[in-house]
């Protein structure tokens, strides 16, 4: 097991995971906050995304990897494109739900004041959106991970999942015990990385106030 830890195989394979993660986790941050706040401020759009949201949002990554390995392949960016579409809807969806969640009573207040679109946006919207995009960001490094380390399972791409298969089918229990603990590990890292972020951005927020008491 130490010779496990003490590989460059192994390290290479967990850096291999740990910036497909990165990567997957910055493009779902681009593109589900951008288009959550693009839909949630347009009735119109809202409307317009419902079906088409609700439709793809329920299918699970893992469903549609035979149609990405046959578009694709076994290469990276399969990996990166599922790890990619498990994270966006969750970010979507609460980055939607944070800007519809806004009170109307404030926006009425801000366009009272005469406060420009962008100051409305500034001020009064961004504030009340953050912390249901923080959640979003939360949930959405967490199944970026776990679909990422999946993925290499399953299609044996370089990464920490290629190499627990390895040791399975080598029949090698305590190797496979070890990188498990890994994986898991990693998550909770993850985890409480952006649990901690989230309470230093929002300190001012009630619901942080309310957890540190």
């Amino acid at each position: 097991v130490p010779s496990v830890v003490g590989s460059s195989t192994f390290w290479a394979s967990l850096a291999n995971t740990l910036i497909t993660w990165l990567i997957s986790v910055a493009i779902v941050v681009v593109l589900g906050a951008a288009l959550g706040v693009l839909i949630g401020s347009s009735k119109i759009l809202g409307s317009a995304t419902r079906f088409v949201i609700e439709f793809f949002r329920p299918i699970p990554s893992v469903a549609i990897l035979p149609l990405i390995l046959l578009l694709l392949g076994p290469t990276e960016e399969t990996k990166i494109l599922l790890a990619v579409y498990a994270g966006f809807w969750p970010m979507l969806i609460q980055t939607f739900y944070g800007i519809r969640s806004t009170d109307p009573v404030l926006l009425d207040t801000a366009r009272a004041f005469n406060l420009s679109r962008w100051g409305i946006a500034r001020r009064v919207v961004l504030p009340s959106a953050l912390p249901y995009v923080a959640t979003g960001l939360r949930l959405a490094s967490a199944l970026t991970l776990v679909l990422t380390v999946t993925v290499e399972i399953i299609i044996g791409v370089q990464g920490l999942g290629r190499e627990i298969f390895i040791a399975q089918n080598a029949a090698a229990i305590p190797q496979v015990y070890l990188l498990i603990v890994v994986a898991g590990l990693l998550g909770l890292v993850v985890n409480e990385l952006f649990r901690v972020l989230e309470a230093k951005v929002l300190s001012w927020h009630q619901s942080q106030r309310r957890e540190g008491r």
